[in-house]
């Protein structure tokens, strides 16, 4: 079963882009059909119950996958479950070239997830959880929320939740691409919204100076 599901998933992941490499567009069916396919894989093996908080817990690996996946399609019921019970939100999976739920979550275009995420790092995760935690090719949810190499997941509401965060954000950090985030930044919303965290976080500073 747990081999038929990994080739369900696998499938499925082959009819997105990969955003690491670029260039192409993205067909709103095949993300559709993906996020039904994830869909129902945690419905199957991941009932949406509320479990027990375990310490070292031998199901650890499994709840960080089950967190990604539900990120991925957007159920935030999952995610708050998840996190109650103490699952990390941006602990990166080797198996999807080291992205996290903030990763994926701006990838798939699910800023309510997001939002979810970034609170939950806000008011529990501080000390554990890394907003700026980079994938396989260095990109932070950041970079991808503003628009990464191929475009995929380039929202203003994503680069909002992110920069609002009470947690600062690295926004100097370079990909493999040698680029900041700033640099796919061609959404004139999304420039918009760049200089407006700018000019609130430089307001900040000269008065807490």
């Amino acid at each position: 079963k747990l081999m038929t599901t990994k080739m369900m998933v696998d499938n499925a992941n082959k009819q997105v882009i990969n955003p690491g490499n670029g260039g192409e567009g993205v067909d709103s069916s095949r993300i559709r059909i993906f996020k039904l396919v994830i869909t129902r894989i945690l419905n199957m093996i991941l009932p949406n119950n509320k479990q027990s908080k375990q310490k070292n817990s031998a199901f650890t690996m499994f709840r960080q996958r089950k967190m990604y996946w539900s990120a991925c399609i957007g159920d935030t019921e999952r995610i708050k479950n998840l996190l109650a019970i103490g699952v990390l939100p941006t602990a990166p999976l080797i198996t999807q070239k080291n992205r996290c739920p903030l990763h994926i979550a701006v990838l798939m275009g699910e800023v309510k997830a997001l939002g979810v995420l970034v609170n939950a790092l806000n008011a529990h995760f501080k000390d554990k959880g890394n907003i700026n935690q980079k994938d396989l090719y260095w990109n932070t949810a950041l970079h991808y929320a503003c628009g990464s190499e191929s475009g995929v997941g380039a929202s203003r509401d994503a680069v909002k939740c992110l920069l609002d965060a009470d947690i600062p954000i690295d926004d100097s950090l370079r990909n493999r691409y040698n680029r900041i985030a700033y640099d796919y930044a061609t959404a004139e919303d999304i420039q918009e919204e760049l200089l407006r965290a700018k000019f609130t976080r430089d307001k900040r500073t000269i008065r807490d100076a």
